[in-house]
């Protein structure tokens, strides 16, 4: 292009800015950008009835570093139900409703039994169910199903949503397909941090295979596989009567 065309075309961008026509064109993409990444959350949203998958799982902290078999099931919008073994004996079961958080461990003869109120006072977290459930399968709408309380970025790293107030989750990344790949969250100075470090296609659905919990020096790396999405689920969870019960 020639200095002369060069220079028209900047006065023409000036002009446009001038008379706020361009300041509305700008404003007009953002607006039709949110509306569509809306729409595509929506789209993409995990809404699978059933869900079951085996895990390994691996916890190292505090100088020690533990490893567990987990059998994962979940009932969309009613149960997350996780089972631990080692080297085939049970060690802890846990189940978790909208009203509910329950659990016990084997070797300590013991449970918990909380509501989801408690859990807040005790964590200073909101509990949401569906956010929980988001941890396994790297579904970041229960997060945003309000779009316009976050911000949104182009970043290396993909898609990076920043909420506009305050709260647990502080930023998230996310790949093309729509997925979490990155999560911050942060509360009352600790942070936490929860990577999806890859996903693997089953059937029609792209669900996590590596997830990273990292608090501090204490870190979660959980794998998943043998993932299936059958017709129906039967969850037995019932804590043995002689266990005595602790507080969280």
């Amino acid at each position: 292009m020639k200095k002369s065309g060069l220079l028209l075309v900047l006065w023409a961008l000036l002009t446009l800015a001038s008379c706020g026509l361009f300041k509305k064109t700008l404003e007009n993409s953002e607006n039709m950008a949110y509306e569509n990444l809306s729409e595509s959350l929506y789209k993409h949203r995990f809404d699978t009835p059933y869900l079951k998958a085996k895990m390994d799982i691996r916890y190292e902290g505090n100088g020690q570093h533990f490893s567990f078999k987990g059998h994962l099931k979940m009932i969309k919008d009613s149960v997350i139900y996780l089972s631990l073994t080692k080297f085939g004996f049970p060690v802890a079961k846990v189940m978790i409703t909208p009203d509910e958080m329950a659990g016990y461990e084997t070797f300590g003869h013991s449970y918990f039994r909380e509501k989801p109120e408690k859990v807040e006072k005790i964590t200073g977290i909101p509990f949401h169910f569906d956010q929980l459930s988001s941890l396994f399968t790297g579904d970041p709408y229960p997060f945003v199903k309000d779009l316009e309380a976050w911000e949104i970025k182009e970043s290396d790293n993909g898609i990076l949503l920043s909420p506009r107030k305050t709260g647990p989750v502080r930023e998230m990344y996310l790949n093309t397909l729509l997925k979490i790949t990155q999560m911050l969250l942060a509360h009352e100075g600790k942070e936490a941090r929860i990577n999806f470090d890859s996903y693997k296609k089953h059937d029609t659905l792209t669900l996590p295979e590596e997830i990273r919990l990292q608090a501090g020096d204490n870190r979660i790396d959980i794998k998943m596989h043998k993932i299936q999405t059958p017709g129906n689920l039967d969850i037995h969870f019932h804590i043995p009567d002689n266990f005595s019960r602790r507080e969280l």
